[in-house]
């Protein structure tokens, strides 16, 4: 299963590698986002300025975990968290699997 899923992930990965030159596409890394992040990709694709947008909300939004459905929760980050309980063969899987094809994607973001 853990060599299923690495698998997966790093053809998802390199697909993103793929269309990443297209000047239709936006990466961001997720450890990224901020609210001037935000503000970037939403003039991106045309969303919105900074005159368009109420930045309370949107600071509002910033500050709640994403997962949470009642938006109840605080951000906090939890990647160490979530990589500490992947077992050592995904880990390893992941590394042969996907983390090429993530370090080439960072290497487009900069």
């Amino acid at each position: 299963m853990e060599s299923r899923c690495a698998r997966i992930l790093g053809e998802y990965l390199n697909a993103a590698l793929l269309v990443a030159h297209d000047p239709l596409c936006c990466l961001v890394d997720y450890k990224d986002i901020s609210l001037n992040k935000a503000l970037e990709i939403a003039k991106f694709f045309n969303i919105a300025t900074r005159n368009d947008v109420d930045m309370s909300a949107l600071e509002a939004t910033l500050s709640k975990y994403s997962k949470d459905p009642n938006a109840a929760r605080l951000y906090s980050d939890d990647t160490l968290l979530k990589q500490g309980s992947a077992s050592n063969q995904l880990r390893e899987e992941i590394n042969v699997r996907a983390r090429p094809f993530y370090e080439r994607l960072l290497g487009q973001l900069h």
